[in-house]
């Protein structure tokens, strides 16, 4: 082998090694500011994107980059890689849960761990549990499973609301195969809401007994919202409006309203937009 062929060889080779020895391969995990994973989450490095797991779990391999950019949803923010990948967003509320933070509307019917809130159903079982907090710009989020019991079979997820029951905007979950999930601005009254989108429904029913997840982001006029089968990799984009209308709501409380279903929720929380 001629010496110059034999040079070229070795640099290759060091070349090789030099890269192997900088690259560096980490399990990670990207997490939301409660604490739980953030499903499906990418960590972008340099020009490889990763994506994380329904836990947020990730396999990563970098080349000495110190940040990476991560992103959820509508949330995007530069981390410092490492095992656990957190969004530094202000937690306002998240597990453990407790029954005195919340103001009860309707009957005193729902019973609150410290890591779950479930709600019975039954004919006339129509109650609410209110967060007496106000928030401005918020993300809410929560993984719930809920049963049809009866003739009215939905869940209703109230934000920025000015007090407990029809007050504010309304995410509400269809139960019923027949029914549809819809989006309004109620202004005290069951029947007294705003159609603030093109059309006041928004999807189709959620499957009962099926673990689902909601997300809601506000933040000053704009408004988006999506909804998730559990083991379902892609969210529905169901809401993405903006609410300049005389009569918006700009900050309030968040409540869970319970009509007439057997609902189980867990990883709920409010934090930081």
């Amino acid at each position: 082998m001629k010496r110059s062929s034999y040079l070229l060889v070795l640099m290759l080779v060091w070349v090789v090694a030099a890269f192997s020895a900088s690259a560096a391969t980490l399990s990670a995990r990207v997490v939301l500011p409660d604490g739980s994973g953030a499903p499906f989450a990418t960590v972008t490095i340099g020009d490889k994107v990763f994506t994380a797991s329904e836990t947020g779990k990730v396999e990563i391999t970098y080349d000495g980059e110190k940040t990476a950019l991560v992103k959820w949803l509508e949330l995007e923010e530069e981390i410092a890689i490492g095992a656990t990948m957190k969004f530094s967003n202000r937690l306002y509320y998240g597990a453990p849960y407790d029954a005195n933070d919340f103001v009860t509307w309707g009957p005193d019917i729902w019973e609150i761990t410290e890591s779950a809130m479930y709600c019975p159903g039954g004919l006339g079982n129509e109650a609410q549990i209110f967060l007496d907090d106000f928030y401005d710009n918020f993300v809410m989020r929560a993984k719930f499973s809920a049963e049809a019991e009866s003739q009215w079979f939905y869940l209703r997820f109230m934000i920025r609301g000015v007090e407990p029951g029809f007050n504010g905007y309304g995410v509400t979950v269809a139960m019923h195969p027949a029914d549809q999930s819809s989006f309004a601005r109620f202004n005290g009254s069951w029947d007294n809401y705003d159609v603030i989108t093109e059309d006041i429904f928004i999807g189709p029913a959620m499957d009962p007994g099926v673990e689902d997840e909601i997300v809601v982001f506000a933040k000053d006029e704009h408004i988006v919202v999506y909804l998730r089968n559990a083991g379902q990799k892609d969210y529905m984009k169901v809401v993405d409006h903006i609410d300049d209308d005389p009569g918006a709501f700009f900050d309030g409380g968040v409540g869970i309203l319970n009509s007439f279903t057997v609902v189980e929720i867990t990883e709920f929380s409010v934090f930081r937009y």
